[in-house]
């Protein structure tokens, strides 16, 4: 669970910092980073809700 949040963290930070500065002065974030960000960000809430019910029930 710890790994899937941590993941998902990296990920915002890597999409900000891999980001360029356009000519009109605005800051666009990488591309290809973001939409990976975010089909985790899609997937993985699940993924760590299913895991914690996986451990509530084994408990």
């Amino acid at each position: 669970m710890n790994h899937l949040n941590e993941t998902l963290y990296c990920g915002c930070i890597a999409c900000a910092s891999e980001g360029n500065r356009e000519p009109a002065g605005t800051y666009a974030v990488d591309t290809l980073l973001a939409n990976i960000h975010k089909q985790n960000v899609t997937r993985f809430p699940y993924e760590i809700s299913r895991i914690a019910q996986d451990i509530a029930c084994v408990s």
